[in-house]
């Protein structure tokens, strides 16, 4: 397989995981190539905003705080994608942040009871990852497929986590 070079300005992703200066932003080309949690409609939680605690779905307030109003709680993105350059290298990057312009504009919600809320948010994720659901879909089944992800150049920012870790978010995405 050969392998693309990238015009000046873009990171592969072996530069980016062997980079020593974090935090850093840089901008990678790839494909999505996986995502997770495995079905999109678990990509939001319910998070308590004054003791920053995960609640469950069926609560819809927090134990903890004895939040009897339901005013603590949020709707908040838990959503990885695992990216893959033309070099075969891996990066999995948070969608999680405020600074990610890719679903900016889309508010957090119950992905599984709201699905216009649903329908929305795939609508943002679905020009970035492809057929990705479809084939999350067939290995759910025990089937394969092949996933048919576009280019897209992300620019995303790393920070430290712990002593030795690094974590990564996107910033933005565009068509490469």
């Amino acid at each position: 397989m050969e392998i693309q070079s990238e015009p000046t300005g873009y990171s592969t992703i072996q530069q980016v995981l062997s980079g020593t200066t974090c935090p850093s932003t840089s901008t990678v080309v790839a494909r999505a190539v996986d995502f997770y949690p495995f079905f999109l409609e678990d990509a939001c939680i319910l998070r308590c905003m004054k003791c920053e605690s995960d609640v469950p779905p069926t609560f819809k307030a927090c134990p903890k705080c004895d939040d009897m109003m339901e005013t603590h709680c949020k709707w908040c993105y838990c959503l990885y994608l695992r990216l893959e350059d033309d070099a075969g290298d891996n990066l999995n990057v948070s969608l999680c942040g405020r600074e990610c312009t890719l679903l900016q504009d889309t508010p957090g919600d119950d992905l599984r009871y709201d699905r216009g809320a649903f329908h929305r948010f795939l609508a943002k994720l679905k020009p970035v990852i492809g057929n990705l659901v479809e084939v999350h879909d067939a290995w759910a089944a025990n089937r394969e497929k092949v996933v048919e992800a576009p280019r897209m150049r992300f620019t995303i920012e790393s920070w430290v986590i712990g002593d030795n870790e690094r974590g990564y978010g996107l910033l933005s995405c565009a068509p490469a």
